[in-house]
């Protein structure tokens, strides 16, 4: 479970594997391959989970659903991008992902395979 150390919190493989649990699903991937960022709508792969001092925007971190409550619990956890971390809009996200886990997301594979990319 995430503790706070030194002002700032520490998630262990538990943490992490409750985030990717509760990110969103893309439909045409398997989500134990790839989901999406709430915040920006684009996909994250689960291979780049943040492990490095320096991560890249695209790596994933573990950010709280409900920012209000300083509450560690699995059901309040969810995977982001590191650098979306910064762009979050409210202190509470829970209906924000509620709304958007309604849709139908999916990844564009034509765009990627135009790109030269997975």
């Amino acid at each position: 479970m995430a503790k706070l150390t030194d002002g700032q919190v520490v998630f262990d493989k538990i943490d992490f594997d409750a985030g990717w649990e509760n990110a969103i699903v893309l439909a045409n991937v398997s989500p134990e391959e790839m989901k999406m960022c709430y915040i920006c709508k684009f996909h994250i792969v689960k291979s780049s989970r943040v492990a490095k001092a320096n991560p890249d925007l695209l790596d994933w971190t573990v950010d709280l659903i409900n920012m209000k409550k300083l509450d560690f619990s699995p059901e309040n956890l969810i995977a982001v991008h590191y650098g979306c971390l910064t762009l979050r809009s409210k202190l509470d996200a829970k209906k924000i992902i509620n709304r958007i886990k309604k849709g139908h997301w999916e990844y564009d594979f034509e765009f990627y395979k135009s790109q030269g990319e997975k």
